[in-house]
């Protein structure tokens, strides 16, 4: 497998493929030799992109924290919009084997709550809450108000009582 370097491009003869093609071998030194040219997701790790190219394989950067790579659009995308790369949830321990392309430490966001996250901890996602009125900001790893996570702007955020807000001014010296 070769890493795909941005200063060893060149164009294809012809247009890539994003079409899932039938998953004939997983194994790196076979994966495209029955595969069109093109690229696809690692069959063992949804943020890992792979492209094929005259039958070899080139390995991309991995999306973002949180993103998954979506061959139909061939693009990364939020995991909820890839069904093959949705997580398992374990909602008994608040548990995930397996941070699926995260790293440790890393924040992700839960699949269908906006209030909820996971915490990559040695390959097992922990989950956690957002408190009352925030919910998880993707972009930042934060939680966040509502009104600045467009994806999850229908959360209502709770009022905050005005003697809790702090005016910030710049001193000049």
């Amino acid at each position: 497998m070769r890493i795909n370097a941005p200063e060893c491009h060149s164009s294809p003869a012809r247009a890539p493929s994003y079409a899932a093609a039938p998953a004939e071998s997983n194994d790196p030194l076979t994966f495209c030799k029955t595969r069109s040219d093109g690229l696809y997701r690692n069959p063992t790790d949804c943020a890992s992109i792979l492209q094929c190219f005259g039958g070899d394989v080139f390995e991309y950067p991995s999306c973002s924290s949180g993103l998954v790579f979506n061959e139909a659009t061939g693009k990364c995308d939020y995991r909820e919009a890839v069904p093959e790369c949705k997580l398992p949830a374990d909602d008994d321990k608040g548990v995930i084997n397996g941070c699926r392309g995260a790293s440790h430490g890393d924040l992700v966001p839960h699949e269908s709550d906006c209030q909820q996250f996971y915490r990559c901890v040695w390959d097992r996602l922990e989950k956690m809450h957002c408190p009352s009125g925030t919910v998880f900001n993707p972009e930042l790893s934060v939680c966040d108000y509502p009104a600045n996570v467009p994806q999850c702007a229908h959360h209502e955020a709770a009022s905050e009582p005005e003697d809790n807000l702090v005016e910030l001014k710049p001193s000049y010296r």
